[in-house]
C-alpha cells in the first residue's frame, strides 16, 4: 500500500513538473523580442486603441489575442528606430484610431522628430482615413490609400453662443466677477 502511495505522487509530481515546464516555455516563448533584420521598418498600427501604457495580460498572449500597443511603447519605439541603423524606416498602418485628438497629435510630433533627427522616410497606408489618421499620416513621406478607399474628413469647428441680446430681452443683468483680463467665460453673457 506504501508503494502504492509512493508511485501516485511521483507521478503527480511529474505531471506538475510537466505542466509548470511547458507554461514557462510558453511565457518565455511569448515574451521573447525577435532580433531585427537589417532594412526593416518599424510598423505603426493606428487602428484600434492606443491607451497611455498597454496591459499585459498573459492568458491574450496564450490565446493568441494580439494587443495592441501602448502610447509609451510606440514613443520609446520611435526614439529607438531613429538611431537603429537596422530601421530604414517607419509604415504608418490607417484604420480607425481610437485614440483622442490629442494622442494623434502627440504621435505626429514624435513621427515628425523621428524624421529630423534621422532623416528616414515615413511611408503611410490605409484603406480608409478618417481625421486622425489623415491627421498622423501627414507626417509621412507619402501616403498611399487603396483604390476602393475612403477618405472620411470632416470639418472641425467650435462656436461659442452669446446670451446678452436674450438677456436683454428678458432684462436680466448679469453680475460677474472677473479676475483676469483673458478670462473668457463671462465673454458669454456680456457679449452679443
Amino acid at each position: 500500500m506504501a508503494q502504492k502511495g509512493t508511485w501516485l505522487a511521483i507521478i503527480l509530481l511529474a505531471i506538475f513538473l510537466i505542466i509548470g515546464l511547458a507554461a514557462l516555455g510558453a511565457i518565455l516563448y511569448f515574451t521573447m523580442e525577435s532580433p531585427v533584420e537589417k532594412n526593416s521598418y518599424l510598423k505603426i498600427d493606428l487602428s484600434g486603441d492606443m491607451p497611455e501604457e498597454k496591459e499585459d495580460d498573459p492568458f491574450a498572449k496564450l490565446m493568441g489575442v494580439e494587443e495592441s500597443a501602448g502610447m509609451r511603447d510606440v514613443l520609446l519605439a520611435l526614439e529607438k528606430a531613429s538611431t537603429d541603423d537596422k530601421i530604414t524606416g517607419v509604415y504608418l498602418k490607417g484604420g480607425g484610431m481610437g485614440a483622442g485628438f490629442a494622442r494623434a497629435q502627440e504621435l505626429r510630433n514624435a513621427l515628425k522628430a523621428f524624421k529630423a533627427k534621422s532623416g528616414k522616410p515615413i511611408y503611410a497606408y490605409g484603406e480608409d482615413f478618417d481625421n486622425k489618421d489623415y491627421y498622423v499620416a501627414l507626417a509621412a513621406d507619402e501616403i498611399y490609400m487603396a483604390p476602393s478607399g475612403m477618405l472620411f474628413l470632416s470639418g472641425l469647428r467650435s462656436e461659442t453662443r452669446f446670451f446678452r441680446g436674450f438677456l436683454d430681452m428678458l432684462h436680466v443683468v448679469p453680475q460677474m466677477l472677473q479676475v483676469a483680463e483673458y478670462k473668457n467665460y463671462a465673454d458669454i453673457l456680456m457679449r452679443d
